[in-house]
């Protein structure tokens, strides 16, 4: 079995750059920002977060579905805030699937 997602050979993993998307709570931004700037030196490859990615007028599902399907990494940031939420839980979902 390979166990490198890189080297997928899922229709979407094939033939692009690695990225790790952060799903994360609004109500922990402040956690979320400090965990991504920290990250980012280590990661070696694009960091996707919605508050970089996409403008307040959009529809923001429209931009994290195209990037939940493009990551080769998931990372949650898991809190209270985020298990009670129907939209992180619509997101978990979505990249479970």
């Amino acid at each position: 079995m390979d166990t490198n997602p890189i080297a997928s050979s899922h229709p979407l993993k094939v033939k692009q750059q690695p990225m790790v998307y952060v799903s994360y709570n609004w109500a922990d931004i402040g956690f979320c920002l400090s965990f991504v700037e920290k990250l980012r030196p280590l990661a070696q490859m694009p960091i996707w977060v919605d508050y970089e990615k996409a403008s307040g007028s959009d529809d923001l599902w429209d931009h994290v579905a195209v990037a939940i399907r493009r990551a080769t990494i998931f990372i949650v940031l898991v809190s209270n805030a985020y298990c009670d939420s129907s939209i992180n839980f619509q997101e978990l979902a979505y990249a479970v699937k």
